[in-house]
């Protein structure tokens, strides 16, 4: 008796060990996490300013930069005293080469002056307001626009700020 009660201990253990061998197999593998890591968006001022040079009030006209070219031009050139070599502003756009961000340029006039009578009135860039594809090294927005200076605008030096702005 003595020896079928440690057969069967023996018999029990065995098929324990057996079943708890098989409950314990494990295929292992590995997988990777991965990041890229780059600069954000951003968008700098790299100009001066948008400059539309030196005119006269004695009769109203408007004053043209062109995004592209940066001439300055005038609908009454009589009334223009010094014309910039380039009248645009500038700004960068660096973040990603390839990336595509949306470029958001004035929609409304700016009055230079308290009464409206030195008003930048239209707004254009290069390239255009929009969807904008980030290039290598970065991309340069030149900005322009048209000036309206009206008849009897009072003398004086006239500057506000603007705002561009990229969203992404």
């Amino acid at each position: 008796m003595r020896n079928l009660v440690l057969l069967s201990t023996v018999a029990a253990l065995v098929a324990l060990t057996s079943f708890n061998a098989k409950a314990t197999s494990v295929s292992n593998n590995q997988g990777k996490a991965k990041v890229s890591i780059v600069d954000p968006v951003a968008l700098a001022h790299t100009g001066t300013a948008l400059d539309f040079g030196t005119a006269t009030s004695a009769e109203t006209h408007h004053i043209t930069v062109d995004p592209s070219t940066g001439t300055v031009s005038s609908d009454h050139t009589n009334q223009m005293v010094t014309v910039p070599g380039d009248g645009r502003d500038e700004f960068k756009i660096t973040g990603p080469e390839g990336k595509s961000v949306t470029l958001a340029i004035p929609t409304t006039g700016l009055d230079l002056d308290t009464n409206g009578d030195v008003s930048v009135t239209a707004w254009t860039s290069s390239p255009a307001a929009g969807s904008v594809t980030i290039g290598s090294g970065g991309t340069i927005v030149k900005i322009g626009g048209t000036l309206t200076v009206n008849q009897g605008a009072a003398t004086g030096d006239y500057e506000k700020t603007y705002t561009v702005t990229v969203s992404y």
